[in-house]
């Protein structure tokens, strides 16, 4: 009795992990990644297609109480991408004065980075691709670009993960829910 009860308490638990560690392989094969190697070795990109010079028609202003600009997503240029985790939109910021910047940018939810890929020139209405252009953090939670920081964590991702859906991302920039809402955030 006690050889068997030495056996099920010392070497059965040993027996039944490499079993488990086994039939693991199996399951997922050799290309079984972690989470982490999935960020460094399987994340690609893609091209990027820059959207059309946005119309005055197709923005959405955000409310930023913490700007005296005032900032516009171009509502036909968003482009969530499930494959690549990145949401693409184009930004336009005007000055008190009216003077507008147009950005054409992504933000990666996961990462929580952004990269500008392209910059739009006003009087040609045309955008320029960004040369050498690379993956920032998204840091800046006060002063001018501090949108990036709202984008990504109220309306472009949701709990670090990419809105997949153009209608919801447009529906929350247009009716943003109030911050002490408990479905904001859900």
């Amino acid at each position: 009795m006690q050889k068997v009860l030495f056996f099920l308490i010392l070497v059965f638990p040993f027996f039944t992990s490499a079993i488990a560690a086994e039939s693991s392989e199996d399951i997922f094969g050799d290309d079984y990644l972690t989470n982490q190697d999935f960020k460094e070795k399987k994340w690609k990109e893609g091209k990027t297609k820059i959207p059309p010079f946005p119309e005055n028609k197709n923005l959405i202003e955000i409310k930023m109480y913490h700007s005296q600009r005032k900032f516009y997503i171009d509502k036909n240029s968003i482009l969530p991408n499930k494959r690549s985790y990145i949401a693409r939109y184009t930004v336009v910021i005007e000055s008190t004065s009216g003077v507008r910047s147009v950005l054409h940018e992504g933000i990666r939810c996961d990462t929580k980075q952004y990269k500008v890929f392209a910059y739009g020139n006003i009087n040609k209405k045309t955008f320029s691709p960004a040369r050498k252009s690379k993956w920032k953090d998204i840091t800046e939670t006060l002063g001018p670009f501090r949108y990036r920081s709202d984008l990504l964590r109220y309306f472009m991702c949701k709990r670090n993960i990419i809105r997949f859906k153009v209608k919801e991302i447009v529906r929350t920039l247009k009716y943003p829910p109030q911050l002490h809402e408990p479905s904001f955030f859900d």
